[in-house]
């Protein structure tokens, strides 16, 4: 019988950075979650290719061209995400010269980040990156399985990056797939080119080179305070078009690019201020002083972010979720906000010890319009075994 290779990925939540991590180097800090996007692989005979994810009742069979690696199947849009991240480890296997083989792949996710679709065929998502951590989780297992080792040159992030940008057919800042990989961290992102250089049909060999050059991506492990304790929600029948706000927000840097730069300088400002707090908590320095530093900051931002949102015409915070947030504020939260480009499908915040956890708890699942997520934070990022 084939051995088994199994492999998990992290949620992740956006806490500083959103929008202005776009902007090299413009920092984020992004922390993972204990909700997992799972990928088993085994062998399969000859060359056949199966994908099978009980999320969507989908399942594909289809053929590998052994000597590049390509597959020939045809998939859902539902399925492209997890059939790229395959193909793209077997095309980086093959150039390598391993001997590649057919797979059977199967991707599953945990309740808090599995897609939900309601009767009107809406898939509602929970916000903690789910593309991101399948793509991670499928590329380490397939790498695995080939006999290659995920960590050499980053062969795992970089391959997830690239997956993901073609599957996705855009070029997003990365930091989900970073936290997917290596788990809480300050991220500042890589060069555009870095990925645009690649042709949409890379072959393997192109891979290869790209995997074996320097990219310019910045991170740097951190943690939250051990006292702070995360509550996330997903807005009941809520949902964020994270690409329609980010085209509002590019068209408003080519409108008006010197105030936009003005924003986005105030923004990242803070953001440093509010990560440079959080280390020194980490490291026993004014704990007090430096937590409060890190809430001024964060707040800072928030409003700063706001203010993107009303020059840029992208709703980032409609008015009930405003209420939303201050009402939590009221309720136990130390701070909260929309994760990542904001919009409707989540909140998140952070409680300061077990009493306010408890209280914004109880608060937040008295509401209908939340789902209460059963998630902390990890740290963690990519697993197998």
């Amino acid at each position: 019988m084939p051995k088994t290779v199994q492999a998990k990925a992290p949620g992740k939540i956006l806490w500083l950075g959103g929008y202005s991590i776009l902007e090299r180097p413009n920092v984020g800090f992004v922390t993972t979650v204990d909700a997992y996007a799972h990928a088993s692989i085994q062998a399969e005979a000859n060359d056949t290719i199966k994908i099978n994810v009980p999320q969507f009742s989908k399942s594909v069979i289809g053929k590998l061209e052994t000597k590049t690696g390509a597959i020939r199947i045809s998939v859902p849009e539902e399925l492209k995400v997890v059939k790229t991240a395959l193909e793209v480890s077997l095309k980086y296997a093959s150039a390598l010269g391993c001997e590649t083989h057919g797979l059977s792949l199967t991707t599953t996710t945990d309740g808090a980040m599995t897609y939900k679709i309601g009767e009107d065929g809406r898939i509602s998502k929970s916000g903690l990156g789910t593309s991101a951590a399948v793509t991670v989780a499928t590329v380490g297992a397939a790498l695995k399985e080939l006999g290659l080792n995920p960590k050499e040159n980053e062969a795992l992030h970089k391959l997830s990056q690239l997956s993901h940008s073609i599957a996705t057919d855009k070029i997003g800042s990365g930091f989900d797939i970073a936290a997917a990989t290596y788990g809480s961290v300050v991220y500042s992102r890589y060069s555009p080119e870095m990925v645009t250089s690649l042709p949409r049909s890379c072959s393997g060999d192109d891979l290869v080179k790209s995997v074996k050059s320097r990219w310019d991506y910045r991170m740097a492990p951190l943690r939250l305070p051990s006292f702070f304790k995360l509550l996330a929600a997903s807005i009941v029948g809520g949902s964020a078009i994270t690409t329609s706000f980010v085209k509002k927000v590019n068209d408003f840097k080519v409108r008006d690019p010197n105030k936009y730069s003005e924003v986005m300088k105030r923004l990242n400002t803070e953001n440093v201020i509010a990560i440079n707090a959080l280390k020194r908590v980490n490291k026993g320095n004014d704990v007090e002083g430096n937590t409060q530093k890190f809430r001024s900051a964060f707040e800072t931002g928030w409003a700063i972010t706001k203010l993107l949102g009303y020059l840029s015409g992208a709703e980032i915070v409609d008015a009930d979720v405003e209420n939303l947030i201050e009402e939590s504020k009221i309720n136990g939260a130390y701070v909260a906000k929309t994760p990542g480009a904001g919009g409707r499908d989540a909140i998140v915040a952070l409680a300061k010890g077990q009493m306010s956890y408890d209280a914004l708890k109880l608060s937040w699942s008295r509401k209908k319009e939340l789902n209460v997520l059963d998630v902390r934070t990890s740290n963690t990022g990519f697993a197998s075994e």
